[in-house]
């Protein structure tokens, strides 16, 4: 059951999808431009908030991507215009859809692959606190 709901406190709209598993990919929340001549965006979100610090758009989910999918392609590669911004970790990966029709072999393969920096005792944002020192030792 999906139920549409707004919270009255942060004046946000709601939509909460119970429905189990389903046999096919589906969406909680469909945004469809069904006219082909309507080139505009489908979806544009527009944040009022004046310091930058509010995330415009964020996923929590235990394996978070976005897939991005070019329609109307009609070569022979079925993983041609398929691919994702993933999270495993502290990588943040951009991945393309795999060519093979089997599905034990369907899947993405990694493009590349950002690393945060690991976070070590006694540093910040600026580095190991042994950099920071010759920093302001230099000064």
């Amino acid at each position: 059951m999906t139920t549409i709901s707004t919270k009255l406190d942060e004046g946000a709209l709601v939509i909460t999808s119970n429905d189990g598993h389903l046999d096919s990919a589906s969406a909680v929340l469909e945004v469809s431009a069904t006219n082909p001549d309507y080139n505009q965006p489908v979806l544009r979100i527009k944040q009022a908030g004046t310091s930058g610090g509010a995330a415009s758009i964020r996923i929590d989910d235990p394996n978070p991507d976005i897939e991005f999918v070019e329609t109307g392609l009609t070569g022979p590669d079925p993983g041609a215009g398929k691919f994702e911004i993933a999270v495993q970790a502290d990588r943040l990966q951009i991945n393309g859809r795999r060519a093979a029709v089997s599905p034990n072999e369907k899947g993405f393969d990694t493009i590349v692959v950002f690393q945060r920096p690991a976070v070590i005792s006694g540093s910040d944002s600026r580095g190991p606190a042994s950099l920071k020192r010759s920093e302001e030792d230099r000064a």
